[in-house]
Parts: C-alpha cells; structure tokens; sequence
C-alpha cells in the first residue's frame, strides 16, 4: 500500500500544522475520519473567496469526498494573503492524488449505468437516453433541445425552444458536477447517445 501523502497540516492561516492527513492507494484520512477510496461516488471542488462585509478575506479551498454511508470534507482557509502558497500547494497535491482517478471511475460507473438503460442523477437534474429531467421544476428537455455552457463558477442550461425552462448548477454546491459535463460531452458531442440501448 503506497503512501503517497502522510503528514500533519493546518487548516487556516493562523493554524498550526496539527492535523493528519493521509493520502493512500486505497484510503484517504483527514482528522480523525477515514474512507475508502473504492467506495467514493461522489466529489466536489471547489476554491472561492471568503467575503467579510463586502470586503475580500482570504479563500477557502474545500474537497468533498462521498461514499454511501461516509462523508470527507477537506476545508482549508487562507485569510488576508497568510500561507496562501501553502494551501494552493496543498490542494494541488491532494487533487493530484485523487482527481483523476476518482473522477474516472465515478465517470465509468455513471456511463455504465446510461449504457444499462438506467438515469443518472446530478444536482437537480437526471439524465437518460430520453434527455435531461430539471427536478426542481419537473421539465423535460430532449437532447436536441438541450444546450449547456460551462461558467467560471457554474453550469448553465437551458431549453433552446423554450426560455422558462432553465436551471444553474454551481461549482461550490453540488456534487458531481464534473462528471455531469463530462457526460453531457459525451452525449451530445461524442455522439454516446449511439451507444445507448
């Protein structure tokens, strides 16, 4: 079992580094919680600016990981500039552990799922052979209809015949919203919805 992180860390600019983070093949520790990186279905990332009155504070860098029964929250917070490069390299470090390979196994599971004739469900939208479902508002939009559009802090989409049916879903809340545009991608400009039964 590689380690590839195993180390004691702060978690906001005015911490010491006392936290264990441990980053391995097949677990990922933080605090005192640990998961199992096989059972992960689901992630988010996320970076924004932490905002006091209308003035700008620091940033806060959060990594969410999902299992069926488990949840891990990775939050750091730099404030006023302080160890900013620290939680920049940090999080780099730790997405780089587990991005890639998270996000395309959770990707294959939900595209398996699609190929079996099953709905996949993101944020408040499901998607199917028949096209995408807005939960909130129960709208139907066929795939030839739908058009999408990736945001610098959300994703946009609309009906093209019909602008009352619409829906944002944004980077810093909900889950799996990668995988979600990597399968509109899929759908809708590598031709998947072929392979569809």
């Amino acid at each position: 079992m590689l380690t590839t992180v195993n180390e004691k860390v702060k978690v906001n600019s005015f911490g010491k580094k006392d936290k264990f983070l441990r980053i391995t093949g097949t677990t990922i520790q933080f605090k005192n919680k640990q998961i199992q990186r096989e059972e992960i279905t689901e992630i988010i990332y996320d970076v924004h600016i932490i905002v006091f009155y209308r003035f700008s504070v620091g940033r806060r860098y959060y990594i969410g990981l999902r299992t069926p029964t488990q949840q891990l929250d990775l939050v750091f917070k730099s404030f006023f500039g302080l160890s900013l490069d620290y939680f920049t390299e940090l999080c780099n470090r730790i997405t780089e552990e587990i991005w890639e390979k998270t996000t395309d196994k959770i990707w294959a599971e939900n595209k398996k799922l699609l190929l079996a004739g099953k709905a996949v469900h993101v944020g408040n939208c499901q998607i199917s052979k028949k096209g995408m479902v807005l939960t909130k508002q129960q709208k139907h939009i066929g795939w030839e209809n739908l058009h999408y559009e990736v945001l610098h802090d959300r994703l946009v989409i609309n009906h093209s015949a019909d602008s009352s049916i619409w829906t944002n879903l944004y980077f810093e809340n909900t889950w799996n919203i990668d995988i979600l545009i990597a399968l509109l991608d899929w759908i809708t400009k590598d031709n998947g919805l072929a392979e569809m039964p």
